[in-house]
């Protein structure tokens, strides 16, 4: 269980509490900080010194702080390893119904819950209620997992590699799911609640946080895409964000990023980020193709036929 923290100290005090509530026989806490100066480590030594803390020297992102701790459960050959925000709330038989969903079927590679608090604020009260209305696991199909409770087989690391670091936040998880499907795995939602706090980590830093989400959207789109779907992405990408007329719910943190302030600024952080993926374009396309052959050989791994991202 990799746990990653990034200046979260008010959230770490009610979050490591509920996951050592977690009712499972054989899991481990992996605690990964990305260079905090809040405290955050220090509060963990002290309060939980049975806890493995890995702090990294500088901020690595969402991508590349999460690639530290798989890194270690592959070493450790975890058979399952779970990503987790630091402001979130489980139920204690999460681990359990997750691992017997993943058991029940090997095609399964990626899990997911149903998270109260995912685009929006929710109120901690309703997640409890969700908790006690929980009376029969239901599994659904998904082609997308909240990255914030990412229930990972280790042998999916394995195959098709790591997170993209270059994203270091918003749209890596679309990018190692997308990958994770284009290789054969399974991806599903199990109906077991968790909470999110939402916006924990980046709802002080607007602007940064809007940056990475209309690049990286530009950037998910290019990498994993065929040219069609590119030019209609880049396009739904600046209707949103810089359409003068488009109104836009102000509740939903996703559509809000794309569309931070008003049109007119807003059209030229959507240009300046056009500009950097077509600076680095080559390098996104030389990565493309580095994962698509690490697809296909997985597909083979799984006696699956092969066939073209681009149809």
């Amino acid at each position: 269980m990799v746990v990653l923290n990034w200046n979260g100290l008010e959230h770490l005090k009610y979050c490591i509490p509920s996951l050592l509530k977690t009712d499972y026989p054989n899991y481990h806490i992996l605690f990964v900080d990305n260079a905090s100066k809040d405290g955050s480590v220090e509060f963990v030594r002290k309060n939980y010194p049975e806890m493995e803390i890995l702090a990294n020297p500088q901020n690595l992102g969402w991508s590349g702080g999460n690639n530290t701790g798989i890194i270690k459960g592959i070493k450790a050959k975890a058979d399952y390893i779970i990503l987790l925000n630091n402001d979130i709330l489980i139920d204690p038989p999460w681990i359990k119904f997750a691992v017997e969903t993943c058991e029940s079927d090997k095609e399964i590679g990626m899990l997911g819950f149903e998270v109260y608090g995912a685009g929006e604020k929710v109120p901690v009260k309703e997640f409890e209620e969700a908790r006690k209305k929980f009376k029969k696991l239901i599994v659904k199909n998904t082609k997308s997992i909240r990255g914030l409770a990412l229930f990972v087989k280790r042998e999916v690391f394995e195959n098709i590699g790591l997170i993209d670091e270059v994203y270091f936040a918003y749209g890596e998880e679309n990018d190692i799911e997308f990958r994770a499907g284009l290789a054969g795995y399974r991806l599903v939602e199990i109906n077991v609640p968790l909470w999110h706090y939402c916006e924990g980590s980046w709802g002080k830093r607007r602007w940064k946080a809007s940056y990475l989400a209309i690049r990286n959207t530009m950037r998910l789109a290019i990498k994993n895409y065929n040219l069609f779907d590119i030019i209609k992405i880049i396009g739904f990408v600046w209707f949103i964000s810089s359409f003068p007329f488009k109104k836009i719910d102000r509740e939903d943190v996703h559509r809000r990023r794309l569309r931070p302030s008003w049109s007119f600024i807003n059209f030229w952080l959507f240009l300046y980020c056009l500009i950097w993926n077509i600076i680095h374009l080559p390098e996104t396309l030389i990565l493309r193709n580095k994962d698509l052959k690490k697809v296909r050989k997985t597909r083979k791994k799984l006696k699956l036929k092969d066939y073209n991202i681009l149809k």
